[in-house]
């Protein structure tokens, strides 16, 4: 009689359902595109960094509905990043007031084109930060003079020397807060009305920058202007407002300025009615609304010794109306370099923005484009698998199965 082998199903079972679990398979790019674990294409990049850029184009039109789109997008990318970079904005927190038309605009652009390519909603904010960064140190290279001059730039001579701008890596993985785009969480922002001491305590305490870096991110003031109706200051930094070079810096040091301090009551502002101090260049009428140029006590603070009161008036008097009469600050002495060295400042710069639009983050939960997830945690706190490994498995775990389904097989073929 022929032998015959007789497989028993029911004992071959348990090893046909560990086999098929635990199998290696392949994870679909859409499956590695996840916040917290993500692996962002070059292409994916680049067509997000066309979209603002196009975005700004759009933008710098007269009647657009962000007025100065590169100052908006840094401002942007600091204040979502203040405590953590989540995605997330509060626009009830006066202190946001001015970003809501940016705001809106880059999460429409975000929520049509990016939200399924793995780039989070924290990630496209601080992609166009980076953007903006950019585009206006670009604007401030083709300007003869740089932006310390108070003209608006001049259409772009047919040959320029080289640009330089501050060298920024665009990196992925942060990870949005569960209500993005929008959140009820409060932040405590520096105050305007301060003194050097309080600047650090938020820059330095908060995100570990050193005083050097905090002295070169708060060159970012060369962007922009403050409005009665969004900070109840009035007037630009270092003019013109959409180019970021070392202008806030040489604006602060010039002694023609003779910066005094002076109030300014806006008793129609909605949201600003009490009165505010600002320092002012000595050709500035702040009663006709005509400010020259302007610096708050937390930018004065880099450069002279400030002493405010609780309400942010100066309480010396003679340093109160002409800032030479004030002692230095112990930061002085790198605004004057910054001063007079404007890649010097860049490469500060650069370094102290890459620490702002990573908080939260620790260098190993985020990457380039076109790179895969490191090894370690995720943004979200679950661990991340080893590269190339299918995840929940190790090596040691398809040893384990192999223990087990070997002698079920042998059981199930009599």
């Amino acid at each position: 009689m022929t032998n015959s082998v007789w497989i028993n199903p029911v004992l071959l079972l348990p090893s046909i359902l560990l086999l098929a679990l635990f199998s290696p398979r392949g994870v679909s790019s859409q499956q590695q595109q996840q916040p917290g674990n993500v692996l962002v294409s070059e292409a994916d990049q680049a067509a997000a960094i066309d979209a603002v850029q196009q975005l700004i184009t759009d933008n710098n039109a007269p009647g657009s509905p962000i007025r100065n789109p590169l100052a908006k997008l840094v401002r942007l990318s600091f204040h979502d990043c203040l405590g953590s970079c989540d995605g997330c904005l509060n626009l009830d927190n006066l202190d946001n007031l001015g970003l809501e038309p940016a705001y809106n605009e880059i999460n429409d652009l975000y929520d049509s084109n990016f939200r399924a390519t793995g780039i989070s909603r924290a990630d496209f904010i601080a992609l166009a930060g980076v953007v903006a960064v950019r585009e206006a140190s670009l604007q401030a290279c083709l300007m003869p003079g740089g932006g310390g001059g108070g003209q608006m730039p001049p259409p772009p001579p047919a040959t320029t020397e080289p640009c330089t701008e501050p060298v920024l890596e665009i990196r992925y993985g942060r990870k949005d807060c569960a209500t993005s785009p929008n959140t009820t969480r409060v932040v405590e922002f520096p105050n305007p009305h301060s003194d050097l001491d309080h600047v650090m305590e938020v820059f330095r305490d908060g995100m570990g920058m050193t005083e050097r870096q905090v002295v070169a991110l708060m060159g970012a003031h060369s962007l922009g202007s403050g409005t009665p109706d969004n900070s109840g200051f009035l007037g630009p930094w270092a003019p013109p407002a959409s180019s970021l070079d070392n202008g806030f810096y040489m604006q602060l040091v010039n002694l023609n300025n003779r910066w005094g301090q002076e109030t300014l009551m806006f008793p129609e502002s909605p949201v600003h009615p009490d009165p505010r101090f600002q320092w002012n260049t000595a050709d500035a009428n702040i009663t006709a609304r005509m400010p020259g140029r302007m610096m708050l006590n937390t930018d004065m603070s880099l450069f002279k010794h400030m002493q405010p009161n609780a309400n942010g008036r100066e309480t010396v008097a003679a340093c109160r109306d002409d800032f030479r009469q004030c002692n230095s600050s112990r930061t002085a002495s790198i605004v004057l370099e910054y001063a007079n060295d404007n890649e010097l400042w860049q490469q500060d710069f650069a370094v102290a923005y890459q620490i702002l639009v990573q908080n939260g983050y620790e260098d190993d939960q985020l990457v380039l484009a076109g790179e895969e997830p490191t090894n370690g945690t995720n943004t979200d706190g679950t661990d991340r698998p080893t590269s190339g490994a299918t995840p929940g498995l190790s090596h040691g775990g398809y040893l384990q199965i192999a223990t087990i389904t070997l002698p079920l097989l042998l059981l199930a073929i009599h």
